[in-house]
């Protein structure tokens, strides 16, 4: 099985001394495995470096975290406790997510494996006690459809409690960007307020994500929804035109 290929720590390093320390800003590095958070304080990630937060993440499918990891959930569940126990030892704050959280197929036209709402929930309460202070779930290839999606999200929030919609968040996959965001705004109407976005849908998986959901449709809609972002939505095109001229 293809699995998620390995950052080499140069070119993160790399990375993080180009990005370097931004006021106001919360860098994430995520972080698979206890070998992962090694190469994490060794570059300078850390508190007293780069001050970046780690993120720990599995599947809520067994095929998906396999396909994803080479791995079963409970053991990628082992190695994210350990990851929590060290950072939590080193002052490093962690927020965690959970991808598939409303299903995978394996292939474009194959049945749909689906992640079953008590599971879901579970995740993000183990997620929860390991100490992170958000979790997001994601709809890695945009199987749900607007209506299911804010039903699922809305019966989490009930679950998990009015707080909820200060630290739960949504990511949403889909091949055509406008559903991306149509499917962001369902997850809005049902009590969301954290969202992943890409700069132009930029991103996939190699599971077989398609693109992410636009930066800039998502602002649009969340300001259309009276949301206060504090972005601004002429200086996020002017990135977006900087990041397309840098990249080709």
């Amino acid at each position: 099985a293809q699995v998620a290929p390995a950052m080499a720590p140069a070119y993160l390093a790399e990375i993080a001394r180009g990005i370097g320390r931004l006021p106001d800003t919360e860098l994430v590095t995520l972080v698979p495995n206890p070998r992962g958070f090694e190469s994490f304080l060794q570059l300078g990630l850390g508190p007293g470096g780069f001050g970046h937060t780690v993120g720990l993440f599995h599947s809520a499918v067994e095929a998906h975290n396999r396909a994803n990891f080479g791995r079963e959930i409970a053991e990628n569940q082992a190695w994210i406790r350990t990851i929590a126990e060290q950072a939590r030892a080193r002052e490093v704050p962690r927020v965690g997510y959970v991808s598939a959280a409303f299903g995978f197929r394996p292939t474009p036209d194959g049945e749909l494996l689906d992640a079953p709402l008590s599971d879901v929930h579970r995740f993000i309460e183990i997620q929860r006690d390991l100490g992170t202070r958000t979790v997001t779930l994601s709809d890695l290839q945009g199987v749900r459809t607007p209506a299911e999606t804010r039903d699922r999200l809305g019966e989490l929030l009930h679950r998990l409690g009015d707080d909820a919609r200060s630290w739960l968040g949504y990511h949403p996959h889909h091949a055509d960007p406008d559903t991306g965001v149509a499917l962001a705004e369902a997850a809005y109407d049902a009590g969301i307020r954290l969202f992943d976005g890409s700069l132009g849908a930029r991103g996939g998986c190699v599971t077989g994500a398609p693109g992410n959901a636009p930066t800039e449709g998502l602002l649009e809609m969340l300001h259309r929804k009276g949301a206060r972002t504090r972005i601004d939505e002429a200086a996020l095109a002017e990135a977006s035109r900087a990041f397309d001229a840098a990249s080709g």
